[in-house]
């Protein structure tokens, strides 16, 4: 599987991004507190890395904003195994990234399969991780793919998970998953 990552710069920045959370009835500020998730029925996705299932929890529309940071990236804060997150949201990454204090904080076990992957940054070495829960707003996504990077400075919220929201809009300096 090919993977991509964002430029050097960005694994080293630091800078924020004010964060949304729009949904009924009003809407509320997402910083690093829980957002109140809605649960909905699991829908099965395709078999993952492993044999393990993964599942799909559709979202009720709810929408994460992103302003723009000052390095031109654009940054989210997201609950991995119940605990919050930051990622740069890489359109490039094929699966979820995780740096390796990410993956502690997170309690994601990262004893799987190594790999060298040659990335935007060079040659990286990585290896395959399993996520118990995601969630980005409403959407609840479990048994999610990932791989553990050496050196990453920052996570990656990759396709694996993109392309299970229902859109993504970039407009201007907003960044906007629904």
């Amino acid at each position: 599987m090919a993977l991509s990552m964002v430029t050097a710069a960005a694994l080293g920045a630091c800078a924020t991004a004010a964060f949304t959370w729009e949904g009924s009835p009003t809407p509320t500020l997402l910083a690093q507190s829980e957002a109140p998730w809605v649960a909905a029925n699991e829908v099965p996705l395709a078999q993952a890395d492993g044999g393990t299932q993964s599942t799909f929890q559709p979202a009720r529309g709810s929408v994460i904003v992103a302003e723009r940071s000052d390095d031109g990236l654009f940054y989210v804060n997201l609950a991995v195994n119940g605990h919050t997150i930051r990622f740069v949201v890489d359109t490039g990454a094929s699966v979820v990234v995780l740096s390796q204090a990410d993956a502690a904080l997170a309690d994601v076990d990262y004893n799987g399969a190594v790999a060298s992957v040659t990335t935007a940054n060079g040659l990286t070495e990585m290896r395959w991780a399993q996520v118990r829960e995601v969630r980005v707003g409403d959407h609840i996504l479990n048994n999610v793919t990932a791989t553990v990077a050496s050196g990453a400075k920052v996570s990656l919220i990759g396709q694996n998970v993109l392309s299970k929201l229902n859109r993504i809009e970039i407009v201007g300096d907003q960044l906007r998953l629904i």
